[in-house]
């Protein structure tokens, strides 16, 4: 199997696939090589925080996870309940299509001096009316206040505009005053509600 191929009319197998040859850098070598071989990507690191994919084992930290954190995702996660079978079929599907695809998706979030896994944070697509990816980032309650989450969404935004989004939103409830001045401080404005909670729009402007 190609690692990389080359060129629009490209019909082989490949983990990704460009228009031209100088489009392959250390980086997207990098992340072809690791895509091929099912490995996590790192997307952002920060000062403090490593933000990278999820590999498929990890499934079984996100209900920790969420009894952790005041989460702005579903009330539970989409892999609990599952059996060791559908988590992996699911997930798998996932990482192709998500991670390989549209090259966003939701990341675990670590601190870098110990490797601890605090948070979750990154991209849903759909429908959001404003726009069609949504940035969210949860933190576990005894790191928040530290500036965590701020280190987060402006990582998001930053690899958000290296793909070419236009327009990214934020669904945050209306009495979550920090979650809300954090977006605002970042660029959001308000956008309306959108299924009970606050949308905040940031349209982008790409970074040359």
């Amino acid at each position: 199997m190609a690692v990389i191929g080359v060129g629009l009319d490209f019909s082989g197998q490949a983990a990704l696939v460009v228009e031209s040859e100088e489009q392959i850098t250390p980086k997207l070598l990098d992340t072809a090589a690791r895509r091929y071989a099912g490995l996590p990507v790192t997307i952002a690191v920060t000062e403090r925080l490593c933000l990278r994919e999820m590999r498929e084992e990890e499934t079984e930290l996100l209900d920790g996870l969420d009894a952790a954190v005041d989460s702005p995702f579903a009330a539970v996660n989409e892999y609990h309940g599952l059996d060791v079978r559908k988590r992996r079929e699911k997930f798998r599907s996932y990482r192709q299509w998500a991670y390989g695809m549209l090259e966003m998706g939701l990341y675990l979030v670590f601190r870098k001096s110990d490797g601890q896994l605090i948070g979750r944070a990154g991209f849903n697509q759909g429908d959001f009316g404003s726009a069609d990816v949504m940035v969210s980032y949860e933190i576990v309650r005894r790191e928040q206040r530290k500036g965590y989450g701020r280190e987060c969404l402006t990582a998001l935004i930053h690899y958000a505009r290296q793909l070419g989004v236009e327009k990214l939103c934020a669904l945050i409830d209306p009495d979550n005053a920090a979650s809300l001045a954090l977006a605002s401080s970042c660029g959001f404005q308000p956008d309306g509600y959108f299924q009970g909670k606050c949308r905040l729009l940031l349209v982008m402007r790409q970074e040359s």
